[in-house]
This record gives C-alpha cells, sequence and structure tokens, in this order.
C-alpha cells in the first residue's frame, strides 16, 4: 500500500480512509462540528475533499449555533493547502464561506451550497487556479460579485437553484477560459448580460427553467466557438436572435418548452456545421423557415408537441444527411 492508502480521519469511531488519489469522501456521515473530524490535519497529500451534511443542524439548532462558529474557522486550512477539489454542496445551513479558503491556492474546483447564503465573498477572486466553480441550491443568493470576471482559468461554471439570483454580472464576460456554462432553475433571474458575448472559448451554453427570462442577449451570436446551445423551459422566452445563424460552429441547437415562442429565424440555415435539431412543445410555434432545407451537415431532426405548427416547409427534403 502506498502512504497515501494507510492515511485515514475518525469520525463518529469509524475510519474513513483517503484513496490513492488523495480523495477523501464524508459526505453523510452527520457531521455537526468540525472537530468531529480526527486527524484531518494529520494527512498528507490530500487532493479532493468532500464535506458537509451538517443534519443536526435542522434538528438542532443550538448544536449548529455552536458548530458553525468552528466551520466557519476552518482551523485546519493549513493543513489543506494542497487541496485542488473542495465540496461544499452539503452545508446547507452555511451563511458565510470560511475566510481562509482564499488560502486554497492549488483549488481547482469548488462546489458551494447553502441555503443561506446571500453573497459571495471577494476574496474568491484569490483563487487563481480555480477551473471549475459550482453554485447550487444557494436559494437566498442575491447578486454574484463583479470580481467573479477576474477567474482567468475558469472553464466550467454551473449556476442552479439559486431562486434570488437576479442577474448576472458584466464581468462574467471577462472569463476568457469560460468552456461550458450552464444556468438553471434561478427563478428570479430576468436577463443575461450582454457580454456573454465576449466569452469567445465558450462550447457548450445551457439555458434551462429560467422562468422569468424574457429574451436573449443578441450578443450570444458571436459565440464563434459554441458547439451546443441548450434552452429549456423558459416559459417567457419569445424569440430567439435573428442572427442565430453566425454560430457557424454550432453543431447541437436544441429549444424545448418555451410556450410563447412563435417562430424561428430565418438565418437558422446559416447554420453549416449543425449535426442535430431538437424543436419540442413549444406550443405557439406556427411555422418553420423554409431555410431548415440549407442544413447540409443535418443528421437529427426532432420536433415533438408543436400544436400550432400546421405544416412542416417543403425544403426538408434537402436535408440529405438527415437519419431516419
Amino acid at each position: 500500500m502506498t502512504k497515501i492508502e494507510t492515511q485515514f480521519v475518525i469520525v463518529h469511531e469509524e475510519k474513513i480512509f483517503v484513496d490513492e488519489e488523495g480523495f477523501l469522501d464524508l459526505r453523510r456521515k452527520e457531521i455537526s462540528d468540525m472537530d468531529e473530524i480526527i486527524g484531518l490535519e494529520n494527512i498528507q497529500g490530500l487532493k479532493t475533499l468532500w464535506l458537509g451534511n451538517f443534519d443536526e443542524a435542522d434538528e438542532n439548532p443550538e448544536i449548529y449555533k455552536e458548530s458553525y462558529n468552528t466551520f466557519n474557522e476552518f482551523k485546519i486550512i493549513d493543513s489543506l493547502k494542497p487541496l485542488t477539489y473542495l465540496d461544499l454542496s452539503y452545508n446547507l445551513d452555511l451563511e458565510i464561506l470560511p475566510e481562509n479558503l482564499n488560502e486554497l491556492q492549488f483549488l481547482e474546483e469548488l462546489v458551494i451550497s447553502s441555503r443561506k447564503l446571500k453573497t459571495l465573498p471577494k476574496y474568491l477572486i484569490n483563487l487563481l487556479n480555480l477551473k471549475a466553480l459550482g453554485i447550487v441550491e444557494c436559494r437566498a443568493l442575491e447578486i454574484l460579485p463583479e470580481s467573479i470576471g477576474n477567474l482567468r482559468k475558469l472553464e466550467k461554471l454551473y449556476v442552479g437553484n439559486c431562486r434570488q439570483l437576479e442577474s448576472l454580472p458584466e464581468s462574467i464576460g471577462k472569463l476568457e477560459s469560460l468552456k461550458i456554462s450552464k444556468i438553471e432553475k434561478c427563478s428570479s433571474l430576468i436577463s443575461l448580460p450582454n457580454t456573454l458575448g465576449n466569452l469567445k472559448s465558450l462550447e457548450s451554453l445551457e439555458i434551462k427553467e429560467l422562468i422569468s427570462l424574457k429574451s436573449l442577449p443578441n450578443s450570444i451570436v458571436e459565440l464563434k466557438k459554441l458547439e451546443v446551445l441548450q434552452i429549456n423551459k423558459c416559459g417567457l422566452l419569445t424569440s430567439i436572435p435573428e442572427d442565430i445563424g453566425n454560430l457557424k460552429n454550432l453543431k447541437e441547437f436544441s429549444i424545448s418548452d418555451c410556450n410563447l415562442l412563435t417562430s424561428i429565424p430565418e438565418s437558422i440555415g446559416n447554420l453549416e456545421s449543425l449535426k442535430m435539431l431538437k424543436i419540442e412543445r413549444c406550443s405557439s410555434l406556427i411555422s418553420l423557415p423554409n431555410t431548415l432545407g440549407n442544413l447540409k451537415s443535418l443528421e437529427s431532426l426532432e420536433m415533438e408537441e408543436l400544436f400550432s405548427l400546421k405544416s412542416l416547409p417543403n425544403s426538408i427534403v434537402e436535408l440529405k444527411k438527415l437519419k431516419v
């Protein structure tokens, strides 16, 4: 056995071993106090730490009140500096993030989840090696800091189920390395920043269940490297940017459950790389553009429950690569 395989912590008299990759999973261990994790400060080479599920917080707020301060201080941070992955997604009552998290200079992936967290600390910009950031189930979160745009190495951004979040910062357009972004179930989000079009490295954009979103920024047509675009359950969305056809590298385009959408832009016929097109459950869609027949690379076309659609464009017979 290697050195890392023989290392372990003790939680409630149970030994929990660090695997050979430096991975330690402490989820669902009913931890109410960081002091219950015995030996964590002695672990060498720890790369991935999954923390959380302070279950007793719901059952006994007094216990949580006492333990919260312990977690907030995160006293063992000095021994965690080699961490590259930290998951805090089960700490549902965390009101603020530990201030010394900014000392995790090797951190590449961070997942945050708390129903009481209202803001993210500005010090996140100090995590200069961060490549993936997940903000999940932060139901009280109202804003994201403008400083998030300084995370120049960030490649993946996921924001989900943040019900009070009304907007994303303009600085998001500075995330020059961002390749994948998914934004979903943020019911108060009414707009997306026009700077979205500055994300020159973006390859995949998923927008789902943004029930207050009325329009997409026209700038998304500038995402030259975009390969996947998914728009789902945006009930107030009435249109798609007219120049959507500028996305020459787009390979998959899916739009569904957008019941106020009445048309698809003619320029869709310019999507020369498009291989998959899915249009489903858009009950107000009355027509499809005749330019659909120009999609020479299209292999898959899925259309379901388009109840207002009376006919298909004759041009679809020109789709020679379409697989039945």
